[in-house]
């Protein structure tokens, strides 16, 4: 699991917070998905 509070994944998704590279890999690391998933806007 990460160590975020369910109101900041909510602010960063929204664009109102910014997320480190090292919380990006361990969002996506909990998630079970590449890095680049969550950040590829296709």
């Amino acid at each position: 699991m990460v160590d975020l509070s369910r109101e900041y994944i909510a602010d960063i998704e929204r664009g109102h917070k910014k997320v480190s590279l090292n919380k990006l890999f361990e969002i996506a690391k909990a998630l079970n998905v590449g890095c680049c998933d969550l950040i590829n806007f296709k």
